[in-house]
């Protein structure tokens, strides 16, 4: 494990002097779930809606000599700026990444603890998302998507239509595009419509979650449309 690291925002932790000692934990995915007792009711009952609790990523480190040249703050300023939810990549995962935030920085004192152990703790969402999952497919004319995991995923649509009315529907859900023409990205996680910096949020309508389930999605595209691409985003525990 020594000479190994971790990436974060797209930077290596080797590149301001931080080492892996051990390998990286990942605390276990625990199911949103209410528990009710109804009185008279032997046992007790769960609603769980599909989702779950964040989780926590330790890495076990040590400081290069040469992270003194780069500084403590440096460090920091890395691990803490523009808070929020980034890609963190763990080395002896390599076929999956998460979206984590830093929960806090290092100590001014170690500055002179060089090659002493720490600890960085990350604050990450519940998801290990396949790297694989990142690409997008057109399916304007097959309109078929295999999502090879056990968990329904969240897809990224790019659609380019001609103007009119379209619909993009699966067994469970439509996306109803309202007299559009142009191009459009649409992100069935935060249920946003976009473009660069443009908002389209107000030709975009949906019934239910569009989400891609496991196994076969056939997918109906209706309307003039001259693509239709979508990133699956696949995930697993």
């Amino acid at each position: 494990m020594l000479n190994d690291t971790f990436i974060f925002k797209d930077k290596r932790a080797r590149a301001l002097g931080i080492e892996l000692s051990g390998l990286i934990e990942l605390s276990a995915a625990v199911p949103r779930v209410i528990t009710a007792s109804l009185p008279g009711r032997s046992g007790d009952l769960h609603y769980y809606d599909g989702s779950y609790e964040n989780r926590v990523i330790t890495a076990p480190c040590y400081l290069l000599s040469f992270s003194a040249e780069h500084g403590i703050d440096a460090i920091n300023s890395w691990l803490l700026n523009n808070p929020g939810y980034h890609r963190f990549e763990d080395p002896a995962d390599r076929g999956h990444y998460m979206m984590a935030r830093a929960v806090h920085g290092l100590e001014k004192k170690m500055r002179l603890g060089l090659m002493n152990p720490f600890k960085l703790e990350f604050d990450a969402m519940p998801q290990r998302f396949l790297k694989f999952g990142e690409r997008f497919i057109d399916v304007t004319a097959s309109g078929v998507i295999r999502n090879p995991t056990a968990f329904p995923s969240l897809p990224l649509l790019e659609i380019v239509s001609n103007g009119g009315d379209v619909t993009i529907s699966t067994s469970k859900s439509t996306l109803y595009l309202y007299d559009f023409s142009g191009a459009l990205m649409y992100d069935a996680e935060s249920d946003r419509a976009y473009y660069g910096n443009l908002e389209f949020n107000e030709f975009v309508a949906t019934s239910n979650k569009f989400e891609l389930s496991p196994g076969t999605n056939s997918i109906y595209i209706r309307g003039d449309v001259l693509s239709v691409k979508i990133k699956p985003r696949w995930w697993e525990i």
